[in-house]
């Protein structure tokens, strides 16, 4: 598991999201609990979130990322 936090322009901690490997497939990750606080959303933060752990995903070796929504 990988826990990431998002920073904002300034440095300071806006939101997290995780990645986890998909239990017996090596190239599968789930991410969840992606969260922006409340102050920050709707300014675009969740779009760059989204873009950011599609690069991570692929740089960690995964070829498919599953999406958890609640």
């Amino acid at each position: 598991m990988t826990d990431i936090t998002i920073f904002n322009e300034s440095g300071c901690a806006i939101g997290f999201f995780t990645l986890t490997p998909f239990p017996g497939c090596a190239k599968v990750a789930i991410s969840h609990h992606l969260e922006i606080h409340p102050d920050f959303r709707g300014m675009g933060y969740g779009d760059k979130a989204q873009a950011d752990r599609l690069k991570l995903a692929k740089e960690m070796g995964f070829e498919i990322l599953l999406a958890t929504t609640v």
